[in-house]
């Protein structure tokens, strides 16, 4: 028995040491499958604390965390093959209207906001485009216009509001046969006022941006008519002094035609 106790008690050391060694791993096996993630004490992150020499690689062994569930990736921001975006403006720039025709505005510069007007500008001034939509733009106010260079003419160009698609758009047949589905593009070819609200492109709205023109619009047609009916009076009283004067013209005087009625009748006695 005294032989065998200095080699028992190394036994039983040894056991302990190797029982505790495996507590460790089993007890971090447990933890993760409880809550689901690592206890971030239980993994090495780095090997930085002992010197590092010059040229010697660190290896850092982290853990990505996962993304949560409400967490949101946005989706890509790209257009479909077959579907062509809108092309962008020549120029955008904020000037004021000086003069307008039926068909063209002529704006002093203030600022070019994008783009260029190399080729295009006189000095201050620029000639813009407009066809129809010129009675919607008001001389002397300021305006934010976007101009593209018109295939057929070479001018610059632009409108106050998208133009509108064909009777039924895409509803009529073989119109666009296509299977892609495209987004819908804003038109970057549009003019609006200096603050970045749309021009006004109203039935009434030529009339009412000028408040005389809608006073004299409703004026002059009845200022017409009574005219018309004074100078018709006019005329009627004219012609009427007219054949009057003519009458009493050719008609014989009074006292001449009295004379000759007693003549007459002494000469019809005689006889």
């Amino acid at each position: 028995m005294r032989r065998a106790g200095p080699q028992l008690v190394l036994v039983l050391g040894l056991a302990s040491m190797a029982m505790v060694a495996g507590a460790v791993p089993a007890r971090a096996q447990q933890d993760e499958n409880e809550t689901g993630e690592l206890d971030p004490g239980d993994v090495a992150t780095t090997l930085a604390e002992e010197p590092v020499e010059p040229g010697e690689v660190v290896v850092v062994d982290s853990t990505t965390p996962p993304l949560s569930p409400d967490s949101t990736v946005p989706p890509p921001t790209t257009v479909p093959v077959g579907c062509d975006p809108p092309v962008p403006p020549q120029a955008v720039f904020t000037a004021q209207l000086v003069v307008a025709d039926a068909r063209t505005g002529r704006f002093e510069i203030d600022d070019v906001r994008a783009g260029s007007l190399d080729g295009y500008r006189v000095g201050p001034l620029v000639d813009v485009d407009f066809l129809d939509d010129t009675r919607y733009l008001v001389i002397g106010r300021d305006y934010l216009v976007a101009a593209e260079i018109a295939p057929e003419t070479g001018r610059l160009h632009s409108k106050v509001k998208p133009t509108p698609l064909l009777f039924g758009g895409d509803q009529v047949v073989g119109v666009d046969d296509a299977t892609v589905v495209c987004p819908a593009f804003d038109d970057p070819i549009i003019t609006h006022m200096i603050d970045g609200t749309p021009v006004e492109t109203g039935i009434l709205t030529p009339l009412l941006q000028d408040k005389r023109d809608l006073i004299w619009s409703v004026v002059k047609p009845a200022l017409l008519v009574l005219a018309a009916l004074v100078g018709l009076v006019l005329v009627k009283r004219a012609i009427l002094w007219i054949v009057r004067q003519l009458r009493r013209a050719w008609a014989p005087a009074p006292h001449q035609a009295g004379r000759a009625a007693p003549a007459n009748r002494r000469s019809s006695s005689t006889a």
